[in-house]
C-alpha cells in the first residue's frame, strides 16, 4: 500500500486537495492546513491528481514499499 503524508508547514491551505478528494482531505479548522481523513487511505488517480495540482507541493506519496526523503 501506498502512503499518503502532507507537509503541514508547507500546506497553505488553499483547499485544492479537498475540492479535489474530499473523501481523502479535509482541512483542519484550527490550523487550516490539510489532514486526512483516515492515515492508512488509498493512493488512487484522484489522490495523484490533487498531488499534482497542489500549489504547495506539500503532498507527497511514497512509493510502495519505499519511504519518503
Amino acid at each position: 500500500m501506498n502512503a499518503i503524508f502532507i507537509d503541514s508547514y508547507r500546506c497553505s491551505g488553499c483547499a485544492t486537495c479537498t475540492t479535489m478528494c474530499p473523501d481523502v482531505f479535509v482541512l483542519n479548522p484550527l490550523t487550516e492546513k490539510a489532514e486526512l481523513i483516515f492515515p492508512d487511505q488509498e493512493v488512487t488517480d484522484s489522490v495523484r491528481l490533487a498531488a499534482a495540482y497542489c500549489p504547495e507541493k506539500c503532498i507527497v506519496l511514497a512509493p510502495e514499499g519505499g519511504m519518503v526523503r
